[in-house]
């Protein structure tokens, strides 16, 4: 028998996650707060425990590095307010970070046997999973390309590895899975102002550092910075005698496994409210360049207003991505998404929506419910009533 379970933090008693857990499991967790780097705001550590066979399930939420490989940036960032230092870490290979977190629980003794795919969610919709990456930093980078600092992404990773390994502790046999499901992002800019204040997401253009292109993640070219780590860090820990029931156990656990809704809420409002922070400190500094122009006032005055609607809207978008979480689970809203991929949202005569491309002046519906798009001026009565065609509007 199998249920659908709570992981509750007891000190704090708060939901942390659910999942379906196999009879036989002692279940619980705890919730670290503060930010673990700019974009995790807090990390959650959750276990299933079976005391009698002696297996161990360990579930830990995401935790992401930043790699700087233009020195500049790496001194921009480290004066920031509330600067995180411990998210500056040197790139590791994605293997050897999994291999590095199998070891800091198990212990150093182990010999990896086998390779195979993560069953958890991430791992069985890389490519759904990949464009939602993508949303969330296309609205990073149309922010810097407002300050005009445009930020390009290099080469992307998602990526779900599950390796299994041998290892011993006081002359006994076991066996240890380890997954994670990893995402890495490499990063450059290409300022168009001179003037343009640092960020914490971009840099000063360097030629030097825009050398031939590499496809392999970690060593691409050109790339002045680095995000990676993991969403989700998942483990197994038993004995050799009881690897089918564990696996089987641990595969049922993972591949329900999912944050508290009223967490993750939090988790994204956390998130919103950091990078507003960040989005504020990027207007001060363009507020003090600004300062040696001769039209100071007028000039920021346009950008404070600018940059405080794009502010609001992308804080908008964080939020409302939660609200379409469990239909979708786009971290991106909406509006984001149409704005992204080109296109308007338009209602038909039977109410229904459709996505017409922006670059539609006019969009038609006829009576065979088939729409059409069109560029330019509107079409005259005449040809609308022989066509047969009905304008139709935006949303």
């Amino acid at each position: 028998m199998s249920e659908y379970k709570n992981f509750i933090d007891p000190l704090n008693h708060i939901n942390l996650a659910k999942a379906i857990v196999n009879e036989g499991y002692i279940i619980g967790g705890a919730l670290t707060e503060g930010f673990q780097s700019e974009r995790v705001p807090f990390v959650v550590v959750t276990h299933a425990i079976n005391q009698e066979k002696e297996i161990s399930i360990f579930i830990l939420s995401e935790e992401k590095y930043i790699t700087y490989k233009n020195k500049f940036l790496m001194n921009v960032a480290s004066g920031l307010k509330d600067a995180i230092p411990t998210s500056f870490r040197d790139f590791i290979e994605p293997i050897n970070y999994l291999n590095q977190f199998a070891a800091s629980i198990f212990g150093p003794n182990l010999t990896s046997i086998a390779k195979s795919d993560m069953p958890s969610y991430f791992g069985r919709n890389i490519n759904k999973c990949y464009e939602e990456l993508m949303k969330e930093y296309n609205i990073y980078f149309e922010q810097d390309r407002q300050l005009g600092t445009p930020t390009k992404a290099n080469n992307i990773l998602c990526y779900a590895p599950l390796i299994k390994y041998r290892g011993f502790k006081d002359n006994k046999e076991y066996v240890v899975l380890a997954g994670m499901d990893y995402e890495g992002i490499e990063m450059y800019t290409e300022p168009l102002n001179p003037l343009a204040a640092p960020h914490f997401l971009y840099s000063i253009f360097d030629k030097s550092n825009k050398e031939e292109n590499s496809k392999e993640f970690g060593h691409g070219h050109p790339c002045d910075m680095m995000e990676w780590g993991a969403k989700a860090r998942y483990l197994l820990i038993a004995p050799k005698e009881y690897e089918e029931k564990a696996t089987n156990d641990f595969v049922r656990l993972v591949s329900t496994y999912q944050m508290d809704d009223n967490l993750q809420k939090r988790y994204f409002e956390l998130k919103a409210e950091r990078y507003m922070m960040r989005v504020e400190e990027a207007m001060q500094y363009r507020a003090m360049a600004n300062q040696a122009t001769a039209n100071l006032q007028y000039q920021q005055a346009k950008l404070t207003q600018m940059l405080q609607d794009n502010a609001n809207t992308i804080s908008a978008g964080i939020m409302d991505s939660w609200d379409k979480k469990m239909a979708s689970s786009s971290y991106i809203s909406n509006q984001f998404s149409e704005a992204i991929r080109g296109v308007d949202t338009y209602q038909k005569l039977d109410g229904s929506n459709v996505e017409v491309g922006v670059i539609n002046d006019h969009v038609y519906e006829n009576q065979y419910d088939e729409v059409y798009g069109v560029s330019g001026n509107e079409l005259d009565n005449d040809l609308l009533s022989k066509l047969n065609w009905t304008e139709i509007n935006k949303k």
